[in-house]
């Protein structure tokens, strides 16, 4: 079984953020395997113990995924995450992906990898420190615009305005196409 995990912070006041770059991928990805006749996929809905919203999935090889936003906010996105993985006993390395903002990769480019220290970013060191392992898969979505010095802390929560969210949905749904061809739910 797949586990997809989409970062972002809950709520509305964060929807249209570079920060929530994870979550709006997952949505995507969620939306893509939908429109298949290859998948059926569920609504969203709060699992209290793992606190994330989840959609599970099956192919028409009846294989199960689960896609799931952590309710946690960033920073502490690996508590959610070891009881994701616990409750659906995944197996990490070969079965683990996250979708996240980085803001060492310009607004509509993407990178899909393995063990890729992730610097300062709060929500995978939480996930790091609470598997205790880098071997998984991450598809990091860029979100650098920064037309002035800002700190990054400060512009991952500032709102995205038309033409980058419209460049930023266009990268996640190239990094998803692409994700399509590394694995096989």
């Amino acid at each position: 079984m797949f586990l997809f995990v989409g970062l972002g912070n809950p709520g509305e006041k964060y929807e249209q953020t570079p920060h929530n770059a994870g979550f709006r991928a997952l949505d995507s990805f969620r939306e893509y395997l939908g429109h298949t006749r290859a998948y059926d996929v569920g609504d969203w809905e709060l699992d209290k113990y793992t606190n994330s919203f989840i959609s599970i999935g099956r192919s028409t090889l009846q294989q199960k995924f689960v896609l799931a936003k952590p309710h946690t906010f960033m920073n502490n996105s690996g508590e959610a995450v070891e009881q994701l993985v616990k409750k659906f006993e995944i197996n990490v390395e070969k079965n683990f992906v996250v979708f996240h903002d980085d803001l060492d990769i310009k607004l509509g480019n993407y990178k899909i990898g393995r063990r890729k220290n992730p610097k300062t970013h709060k929500g995978l060191l939480s996930i790091f420190s609470h598997l205790k392992t880098i071997d998984f898969l991450t598809v990091r979505i860029g979100v650098d615009n920064r037309q002035e010095d800002v700190p990054g802390e400060e512009y991952v929560l500032r709102k995205y305005n038309k033409e980058e969210l419209e460049i930023l949905n266009e990268c996640i749904a190239e990094s998803i196409k692409q994700l399509r061809f590394s694995i096989t739910v």
